[in-house]
């Protein structure tokens, strides 16, 4: 069952650090389940920030007994870039907290098909630049939020016009036409203008 949902359970011990791990837990990481791992161990795996995350949302719940549910990239033992969800709360013994348990879920390819699917919600396919959905879900939004009244901030949006471009189409048809948008799109993504396009 585990491998199937590719889910495994662990606890963390929270005295000596120890942790045990079901096979799953370390066939995810791709490592044996003969090799007995420590939290400091199963932090090495994660890269900066999420190594960060995943300290503080432990330290929570050592301190304030704060459950979490968390998204992060794992680097397996063979390099392999992945994307795990890590739950984890506190296990109390005599009303003190004597361990974390939780669970660990291998979503590298959910998560791969939501950054495709919202890719694809949000940008050109012919130029490969952010679409109209994107200007308005991420950048205008998120530039109006940053507005600082207090400093006057402000920012400004340029909109493009290309000149004669149906004659491009009319003449040498739509090929020609693509190439041209393409030709453009990629002169608009010269680190110049890379703040346009956040």
């Amino acid at each position: 069952v585990e491998r199937m949902a590719r889910i495994g359970f662990w606890r963390l011990d929270v005295e000596s650090g120890a942790v045990f791990a079901s096979p799953q837990v370390y066939a995810i990481y791709g490592i044996e389940p003969k090799d007995r791992s420590t939290f400091q161990r199963a932090l090495a795996y994660l890269p900066q920030p999420h190594r960060a995350v995943m300290e503080q949302a432990v330290a929570r719940v050592r301190s304030h007994g704060e459950s979490y549910d968390l998204e992060i990239d794992l680097v397996a033992a063979d390099g392999t870039l992945k994307r795990v969800r890590q739950i984890g709360e506190p296990e109390y013994a005599d009303g003190r907290i004597v361990a974390i348990i939780g669970v660990m879920q291998d979503i590298t390819e959910q998560h791969r098909l939501e950054k495709e699917l919202r890719a694809a919600a949000t940008t050109d396919a012919l130029t490969g630049l952010p679409n109209r959905r994107h200007l308005e879900m991420y950048y205008l939004d998120r530039r109006l939020d940053q507005l600082n009244p207090a400093h006057r901030q402000g920012f400004a949006l340029a909109l493009i016009d290309l000149d004669h471009f149906k004659a491009i189409n009319d003449a040498r048809g739509h090929a020609a036409g693509d190439a041209a948008l393409k030709e453009v799109a990629r002169r608009l993504q010269h680190p110049r203008y890379a703040d346009c396009f956040v």
